[in-house]
């Protein structure tokens, strides 16, 4: 119903980036690994705007905490099942 966060299994610690300006050469002209870290920068930016930080841990969470009602409501029925064939014995 999303009144309330699954509990955490999978906590992605925050990455601290610094992103500093690419430096110039004398003569006005960009080497090409600084192009690339440029292009890589902002690229990871537009990811960012799409996909959110927490997306990945979150479902990782709900996916865990699926699971485990899963095995919680098989065993339920295993016992409750158990239970009936004594009774009608």
């Amino acid at each position: 119903m999303g009144k309330a966060q699954p509990p955490t299994v999978f906590n992605v610690g925050e990455e601290q980036t610094n992103v500093q300006p690419p430096s110039q050469k004398e003569t006005g002209q960009v080497s090409k690994e600084e192009i690339e870290k440029i292009a890589a920068e902002a690229f990871q930016q537009q990811l960012d705007t799409m996909i959110p930080k927490n997306a990945l841990p979150r479902l990782l969470n709900l996916v865990s905490w699926s699971v485990l009602a899963g095995i919680l409501i098989f065993a339920g029925t295993q016992i409750s099942g158990l239970g009936i064939s004594l009774l009608k014995k």
